[in-house]
């Protein structure tokens, strides 16, 4: 006889019996309630509410700044914290003070001006953040004024500086979205660099001089920012929840386990 062709005179139903739930699933529960509480709660837990949470982590670096030029070092953004989606690079302060020294060689009267002194910054990544700032007025004591400060011949004198802000009132900001992948790694070892420089300068009128502008100070922070989507995370209603569920379901084998044999 075939597999395929059924016996003659015998009705289809008698073929197919109907499982019964009694002599055919109850038994295999009975002997893994563990195996059934484990799928019931990975089920669980594809159902139950997750938290994405939008981030962001901020370093600051604050150097001295010379004329040779001072590095301003930063670490990549770490990958495993979640999705970088924006980087934020800030010039915050840059403050000039200090001193500087003059001595005039003449016999005669000389006139120190106005000095003066601007920032420059090199975005060593070439991601768009090279700032060349504007030349800003240093305001001293004793005062050079309008017309400049006269020396008289054979004498010296030290300037100080009044601290004064290069880059004005507010931080320089620079969205450096558009080079996400210059900006992270895999755990956030590796790191990005921007390098300012400043350059005091004044003028002086009347003869040979000794000019020396190495004691003007100058200090500038900088930051940069990390804005990411972290990981999705449960909520913590979610861990009540399936402490609840996991707990009913131990007390449901608990008592299977215990009740008399039908």
């Amino acid at each position: 006889m075939s597999k395929n062709t059924r016996p003659k005179n015998k009705p289809l139903e008698l073929l197919y019996q109907p499982v019964s739930f009694k002599q055919n699933i109850q038994p295999v529960m009975k002997k893994a309630p563990a195996i059934l509480t484990i799928l019931l709660a990975a089920s669980l837990m594809t159902l139950l509410p997750m938290v994405t949470k939008a981030d962001s982590v901020t370093q600051f670096q604050t150097n001295s700044v010379t004329s040779g030029g001072s590095d301003f070092v930063f670490n990549t953004f770490n990958q495993q914290l979640g999705t970088l989606y924006a980087v934020t690079f800030s010039i915050v302060s840059s403050i000039d003070s200090g001193s500087f020294f003059v001595q005039n060689n003449n016999v005669g009267s000389i006139l120190v001006k106005t000095p003066r002194d601007f920032l420059t910054v090199v975005d060593n990544q070439a991601s768009g953040a090279d700032y060349d700032g504007n030349s800003r007025t240093l305001a001293t004591t004793p005062s050079t004024g309008v017309a400049g400060y006269s020396l008289a011949g054979n004498t010296s004198q030290t300037f100080t500086i009044t601290p004064v802000s290069l880059i004005g009132v507010a931080p320089v900001d620079y969205d450096l979205s558009s080079f996400l992948s210059q900006y992270e790694s895999a755990a956030g070892l590796t790191t990005v660099s921007f390098n300012a420089s400043i350059a005091p300068s004044t003028t002086i009128t009347g003869g040979s001089v000794t000019l020396d502008m190495s004691g003007v100070d100058n200090t500038t922070t900088m930051s940069l920012t990390y804005s990411y989507t972290a990981s999705p995370i449960p909520e913590p209603s979610t861990y009540a929840l399936m402490f609840a569920g996991l707990t009913a379901l131990a007390v449901l084998v608990v008592r299977r386990k215990k009740a008399p044999a039908a």
